[in-house]
């Protein structure tokens, strides 16, 4: 039951953008950044054994008004000590006067994690490969050695694998939450 209101509250829309503004940061006043944080995850209860091999991933960018990526010279930490609440009307007129900016970001960092996608996908495949043939083998000596290891045990361990990977294959990188931040 855990896990399934961790997922539920993982994956609902409410609450995941936010508009801030930066204060006493050593940067011009009136830039834009978006931050953009992507997850990879295998959900759902038939890839919870799948999980421990692979847990979620969370991939974080920063990007300027300019477009330059800053999530490696600015740490998420870094931010937060930044960081002070906007007033709504505020944040709507800030908004309003951005929108294309913040909207070729947000193309920008779509793009980027599409680049990123299939080296992400690529190690991920490697793992699960490297764990579960590892079962396969295992599987396979000891049938050597063990009549009660049937050979559907070690079909069974096959299948999984090669579904493990056709899933991981069709992963798509989701949006988790999105901050705007101004600075000020």
């Amino acid at each position: 039951m855990v896990s399934e209101v961790l997922e539920m509250i993982l994956s609902q829309e409410k609450g995941n953008s936010t508009l801030m503004a930066l204060q006493n940061a050593p940067l011009a006043a009136g830039q834009v950044f978006v931050e953009c944080y992507y997850s990879l995850s295998l959900g759902g209860r038939q890839n919870r054994d799948l999980a421990r091999i692979v847990p979620p991933q969370t991939i974080r960018f920063l990007f300027s008004e300019k477009g330059a990526q800053m999530a490696d010279k600015i740490s998420a930490e870094q931010l937060q000590s930044w960081l002070q609440s906007v007033p709504r009307q505020t944040g709507l007129a800030i908004l309003k006067a951005r929108i294309n900016v913040i909207k070729q970001l947000l193309k920008l960092a779509e793009f980027n994690i599409e680049k990123q996608r299939p080296v992400l996908i690529e190690q991920w495949v490697e793992q699960v490969e490297q764990a579960l043939s590892a079962d396969i083998d295992r599987l396979t000596q000891l049938a050597a050695h063990n009549k009660l290891i049937r050979n559907e045990e070690i079909d069974f361990a096959q299948e999984r694998l090669e579904t493990a990977i056709s899933q991981i294959k069709v992963l798509q990188p989701q949006l988790d939450s999105l901050r705007i931040l101004v600075t000020m």
